[in-house]
């Protein structure tokens, strides 16, 4: 009798066994990526969005006495070096729309150029995050009505910092909602005809900004990410 109930022990348990692999089949398979990712390319970008500075220019005067908010445009031409790091050179102009404090008809316009390097998080999906950090120098021209001379204040942007999603429709295109700030510095003020000459008590001020940005590379390769998924199958009913 032990031997009969060993036996039909065993066989219970190659029946739950049996069942419990007809439930799913699993398997692990090479699978791609949704996107390749540009590598050894050229890549420009444009910009475009609201902009505004803020903080101290020099002594006491601070950038709201200058300019309110204005719109900015920018380019970037670089190299796409790997799926994850691009490094361009980089110039944005800016419209700003003048204090009130100053003479009617006043224009107030800003530049700035330098380089930029890109990190991108996932550069083989649909939604890459990505950070970009970058330096350069920057000017801001104050043009009043008339005959008066326009004045140049210039200086460093001693550092910046954007960060963006760029949503991918190929390969190749991107589009990337983005915000970003800088930090400056500016030391020189210059008028036409004139010398420059250096402030007294520069300050650092900040720029932020928030637009979109397309994403355009050119030539180079296209990499590919292949890794091992695991995949659950259904099991086919016994007939």
């Amino acid at each position: 009798m032990k031997i009969i109930g060993i036996a039909v022990g065993a066989l219970a348990l190659a029946g739950f066994a049996q069942t419990a692999a007809a439930q799913a089949v699993i398997e692990r398979e090479m699978v791609q990526a949704p996107m390749t990712a540009p590598r050894g390319a050229l890549e420009i970008n444009v910009d475009t969005g609201y902009t505004q500075g803020f903080g101290t220019l020099y002594g006491s005067r601070t950038m709201r006495d200058l300019a309110e908010a204005g719109i900015g445009v920018g380019l970037g031409i670089g190299y796409r070096a790997l799926p994850t790091i691009s490094i361009a050179a980089t110039g944005q102009f800016q419209g700003f729309n003048a204090s009130n404090d100053l003479p009617k008809g006043t224009q107030v316009r800003g530049g700035a150029a330098g380089i930029e390097a890109t990190f991108h998080v996932a550069p083989f999906e649909r939604a890459d995050p990505w950070l970009s950090l970058g330096t350069g120098y920057r000017m801001l021209w104050e043009v009043p009505p008339g005959d008066m001379p326009s004045t140049l204040t210039h200086g460093f942007e001693v550092g910046k910092l954007a960060l963006g999603i760029d949503l991918r429709p190929s390969d190749s295109v991107a589009l990337a909602p983005m915000i970003g700030a800088d930090l400056n510095v500016f030391p020189w003020t210059s008028e036409p005809g004139t010398e420059m000459s250096s402030v007294s008590s520069p300050s650092v001020s900040t720029f932020v900004f928030a637009g979109l940005r397309g994403r355009f590379d050119l030539g180079g390769a296209r990499d590919a990410r292949v890794q091992q998924a695991t995949v659950i199958y259904p099991a086919r009913s016994a007939r």
